[in-house]
């Protein structure tokens, strides 16, 4: 009885010494293929997440990117991710490939533009997005492949018989241009993006530019697509300016996500956003200032009174348009 008496006591004291244990919340950020920007952006947000925080524990998820997060956080599987703004708009609204509105869906950051990279060798016979007809395309599984893509061409007068898309994340579609099973990529990522940066390294590269009375046209019929540049020397080779289109990249959530721990992630990205931008140059783009005028769905309720407190939404702002 006195042994054990002794080991309580010693437990009890060592107890003492360590502290309690931290519960930690566990967070996951869906991102995209490993390959691509969001999964960069995501990576870096965790690691600051983590070393902030001690009792989150924030994991960067490879998912099949805008559509697939969206999806996931409508099934509350994950507590962030990140959206091109059309997949957004047709996922909250249930459009296209949403079969059922996702209207637990809530946006707290706006970030970077995301343009349309549309690449082919040095050699290609291909000399303007006009003649990717008959050809074989890479392109981002999901949003990009089924919808971007698609809409783009359209016009150009290219319908969806008329080429063949293969869907393949950032990484893949890189190794299907270099053993030549597709003639061309035509994705939507940040610039500049690893993918890209590893196939001009090696490769030889053009960039098609998206302008003109096509930009013009598109702009019309898609205004979710603005106009954007791919900037000269964002990879090698690139010796000028590439006009092309673009899609915002947000960071959303969903409305059963605690009060606390959207404005802890709020606090904790806006507060640390020049060490986010040193690991990728896109993740130092969520500034609070870029949500005005930009809310495309309604915000987290946490979200709403952060902004408000900041000045940044007025009571006389739409919460969404």
């Amino acid at each position: 009885m006195k042994k054990l008496l002794l080991i309580l006591i010693v437990l009890s004291a060592f107890g003492l010494m360590i502290g309690p244990a931290i519960a930690k919340t566990y967070v996951t950020i869906g991102t995209g293929g490993t390959g691509g920007t969001y999964y960069a952006v995501g990576a870096a947000m965790s690691k600051v997440l983590n070393s902030k925080v001690s009792d989150i524990s924030a994991n960067a998820e490879s998912t099949g990117a805008s559509v697939a997060n969206c999806r996931l956080l409508g099934a509350k599987k994950i507590e962030f991710g990140f959206s091109a703004t059309d997949a957004l708009y047709a996922a909250y609204f249930g459009q296209r490939k949403f079969e059922q509105p996702l209207k637990n869906l809530r946006l707290l950051f706006v970030g970077y533009s995301a343009p349309f990279h549309v690449l082919v060798g040095q050699n290609s016979k291909i000399n303007s997005v006009s003649e990717l007809k008959g050809h074989k395309i890479a392109s981002y599984p999901g949003n990009t492949s089924e919808f971007q893509v698609p809409a783009i061409l359209s016009v150009y007068n290219i319908t969806r018989k008329d080429y063949t898309t293969v869907p393949l994340r950032p990484s893949e579609q890189v190794q299907a241009y270099r053993d030549g099973s597709v003639d061309a990529i035509f994705t939507t990522l940040g610039v500049p993006t690893s993918s890209i940066t590893d196939l001009t390294t090696t490769h030889k590269m053009r960039f098609l530019p998206i302008e003109g009375k096509y930009a013009e046209k598109a702009a019309q019929n898609y205004p979710f697509f603005p106009k954007d540049v791919i900037p000269a020397g964002a990879y090698k080779g690139l010796n000028a300016d590439v006009p092309t289109l673009a899609t915002a990249i947000v960071l959303i959530t969903h409305k059963d996500v605690s009060d606390k721990l959207i404005t802890t992630f709020m606090d904790v990205i806006t507060d640390n956003l020049d060490e986010l931008g040193q690991v990728h140059k896109a993740a130092a783009s969520f500034t609070p200032e870029k949500i005005k005028g930009s809310i495309y769905i309604p915000l987290h309720p946490a979200a709403e009174k952060w902004y408000r407190e900041k000045g940044l939404v007025s009571d006389s702002q739409p919460l969404w348009k």
